[in-house]
């Protein structure tokens, strides 16, 4: 899957990212003028689900009845639910929330397939997105492709995981800005001199240096990925404990990136930190909201692109003020949500 994946590609994906974005905003334009207050949270996923279907799907998704949408935002919750209920009745059990959960299979299946059987049939027709480039991919050892149960596996997993972390990483960047008003500042700073009111482009973001450093710090302090499971191939040692071979050992990002033998006071919110002088001792892995080695997020380079574009359009546009009496607090599911969302007042620039 790697070419699908590679930076060109990814960075060809710009200008719809910051089409999306600006529908999204247009959309906010009476509430900025008003001073009105939104869910954040539920705003950042509605953005980056639409970014996910269009990278994936291109303009070619048939689902007007938005089952996509309705059926990705229920998987995520009771994926989570069964995390939290290990013995919760099994699928096979017709509980009210199992049949719910095989509903919303069925509906998601119902979309991809039928855009998978569209693509093998019309593959004249066919648009250069993820899903395409899925298609073509190969077996290194034997040359063979994707089956459909494959291709729909795949895909299942880009949605859930490729739109829920940049949705919660962008949630919680404009928390800790509203929190830390000289860094907002600094950060509408930047984004003047470079942009000057204009939407960014691809060519723009080596520039955005400080823009990158407030993504990276706010990942540090909430971690998308807060929590990472690795199996043991072989019996090892680490740090004086045996480690058999087949265990699984479990890494939290949330607790090495604020581990004081890592950071100088890791509980501050301080984005000069990622300056590339103040980064280049530090430990290869103090910090890794993506995971680290083989097995690091194939996502990554998407999803910082994704959230340094997005971030430098919605500052341009309004700032943000957390709702009178709102209280902010993590909510450990799948990801690092914010409990109940994430309720802000949105204020002209």
């Amino acid at each position: 899957m790697q070419p699908a994946f590679h930076q060109n590609q990814i960075d060809a994906m710009s200008g719809m990212m910051c089409l999306e974005a600006n529908s999204m905003l247009k959309r906010w334009e009476p509430f900025i003028r008003d001073g009105r207050t939104i869910n954040v949270a539920h705003e950042m996923m509605e953005l980056t689900l639409a970014i996910a279907t269009q990278a994936l799907f291109s303009s070619k998704v048939h689902d007007p009845d938005r089952l996509l949408a309705k059926s990705i935002s229920f998987l995520m919750s009771d994926t989570a639910f069964r995390f939290e209920n290990p013995f919760y009745p099994p699928l096979w059990v017709p509980v009210p929330c199992n049949q719910k959960f095989k509903s919303a299979i069925k509906s998601f299946d119902q979309v991809i397939y039928s855009m998978i059987a569209e693509r093998r049939n019309n593959p004249q027709d066919q648009e250069v997105d993820l899903l395409d480039m899925l298609m073509q991919a190969r077996e290194e050892d034997n040359g063979e492709r994707m089956s459909d149960k494959q291709l729909r596996d795949e895909v299942v997993t880009l949605f859930l995981a490729g739109h829920e972390t940049s949705a919660v990483a962008l949630s919680w960047t404009l928390y800790l800005l509203s929190q830390h008003p000289e860094a907002e500042t600094r950060l509408r700073s930047e984004l003047h001199q470079i942009l000057a009111g204009r939407d960014p482009t691809l060519a723009d973001l080596p520039s955005l240096v400080y823009t990158r450093m407030v993504v990276e710090e706010s990942m540090r302090l909430y971690p998308p990925a807060w929590l990472i499971e690795r199996k043991a191939l072989a019996d090892d040692e680490i740090g004086g404990y045996h480690i058999r071979a087949g265990t699984t050992l479990a890494v939290t990002q949330y607790v090495t990136h604020r581990h004081p033998d890592f950071w100088d006071e890791p509980e501050t919110f301080r984005p000069e930190r990622f300056d590339p002088q103040n980064s280049k001792n530090r430990s290869r892995y103090a910090y890794f909201p993506f995971g680290g080695g083989p097995r690091q997020c194939i996502g990554k380079n998407m999803a910082l692109l994704e959230m340094q574009l997005v971030l430098s359009m919605i500052l341009q546009h309004c700032r943000f003020e957390l709702a009178p009496g709102w209280e902010v607090k993590t909510d450990p599911e799948l990801s690092l949500r914010l409990k109940g969302g994430l309720s802000m007042r949105l204020k002209p620039v």
